[in-house]
């Protein structure tokens, strides 16, 4: 028994196979041998195999797992022990892939906020925010992180073509916080002895999570990765275009998720139709805030102010704009306004905007904020409800380049006195 052990071991590790894949083989091995004590694996009879998992099935093993006692079974007798004719008595399986479950967004942020642990939050804030599989968040290493262009490259275990995937506005400061003074080789989620947290770990806690809010146990963590493509493509990208990010060159991959999809609608012509276009800009929509202006602020040091709640901000506010939240955009203006002040030598931002001795232009961008912006934020941030509201548009609330010229000051200013 241990040399037919050994050697599907020896065999699987010369093909390349995982770690996972050997233990699992190696273990069918076992449970195939208890099931027929007293009768060594070359006096098995095809009649037997095929009641082994007929077995399993009875016993009510997950379809996964009938399915890899036939994969482990099939490698055994092919390239550990030939027969010839057990394999071709197994029986044929019909290959079918279910239906996607694509859960609503309000179910996996709901989930999301009952996970305190800031690790296993971010690693599931990857699964859904970038789409990856549980096996490359949990292979994510520093090495792999671009924080200056919050990039993280992805290492797949199923594709062959490593990808950049950008890392959402949300997550940014918790794999911050989480790749700090590790070193290169070290797992991004890792456990306290630096191993990679075990997929057991992020399953049950998962479990548990999404059993307290009440969502169907058919949302597990593979259904991140469903809503990933499909809630993109109901925000207006194309469906190929998730897909091809994602590594998928398939034809089978678009028909897969092409079963999920709304119905199309009647066909009717553009002529007869206006659409509602935005005016075109350089590399698509712009960010309210530029990274370049946010990193800046990040790297900042001092003895004096902590910088890291202005970018936090800053980088919500982004995701704000993004998302076309323009009562959050004018409140987190108002933020900005009033916590930066002590980086002038002010207590308050109308001193800034009186009395710092900036430039002439400067003055006056910093009176708009005082003014416009801090009347537009108080209107909407103070008035009650009425019988009748006005939603403030981006126009309204479009104070970026006045912004920018604040922030430019700031790490002007910021840098010098360091």
């Amino acid at each position: 028994m241990s040399t037919y052990r050994e050697k599907l071991a020896a065999t699987l590790n010369g093909r390349g196979y995982s770690n996972r894949t050997v233990e699992s083989y190696v273990m069918w091995l076992d449970k195939l041998t208890t099931h027929f004590p007293g009768k060594s694996l070359p006096k098995l009879q095809p009649a037997d195999i095929n009641g082994f998992l007929q077995f399993l099935q009875e016993r009510r093993f997950s379809e996964q797992s009938v399915k890899s006692a036939k994969a482990a079974t099939k490698f055994i007798f092919k390239d550990v022990l030939p027969r010839p004719e057990i394999i071709s008595s197994l029986p044929k399986s019909k290959r079918s892939k279910a239906d996607p479950f694509i859960p609503t967004q309000r179910d996996v942020l709901a989930i999301l906020s009952l996970v305190e642990d800031k690790t296993l939050h971010t690693a599931f804030g990857c699964l859904y925010g970038m789409g990856l599989e549980l096996l490359e968040v949990i292979n994510i290493k520093i090495k792999h992180l671009d924080l200056a262009n919050w990039k993280i490259k992805i290492q797949p275990k199923r594709t062959q073509k490593a990808r950049l995937s950008a890392i959402p506005v949300c997550l940014r400061e918790n794999i911050r916080f989480l790749s700090e003074g590790k070193a290169k080789e070290a797992y991004l989620f890792a456990k306290v002895d630096g191993a990679p947290l075990y997929e057991q770990k992020l399953q049950r806690v998962w479990a548990e999570a999404r059993d307290k809010v009440g969502a169907p146990k058919s949302l597990t963590m593979r259904s991140l990765r469903h809503a990933y493509v499909m809630h993109l493509t109901a925000l207006g990208f194309q469906l190929g275009d998730v897909l091809f990010h994602l590594g998928y060159n398939r034809a089978s991959a678009l028909e897969y998720y092409c079963r999920t999809s709304d119905p199309a609608p009647e066909m009717y012509s553009p002529l007869d139709k206006r659409l509602d276009e935005q005016p075109h800009t350089e590399g698509g929509t712009l960010p309210y805030v530029s990274e370049q202006r946010i990193a800046a602020i990040s790297a900042l040091k001092s003895s004096r102010f902590d910088y890291s709640k202005l970018a936090q901000i800053l980088m919500e506010l982004n995701f704000a704009n993004l998302n076309s939240c323009t009562y959050s955009v004018a409140y987190l203006l108002r933020a900005i306004i009033d916590h930066i002040p002590p980086l002038f030598g002010c207590e308050a931002f109308s001193q800034v905007a009186s009395n710092y001795a900036g430039t002439k232009s400067f003055k006056k961008s910093m009176e708009q904020l005082q003014n416009s912006l801090r009347n537009i934020s108080d209107g909407l941030i103070h008035t009650q409800i009425r019988a009748k509201e006005d939603t403030p548009t981006k126009v309204q609330v479009d104070f970026r380049n006045q912004l920018d010229q604040l922030l430019g000051e700031i790490i002007r200013i910021s840098a010098k006195n360091v």
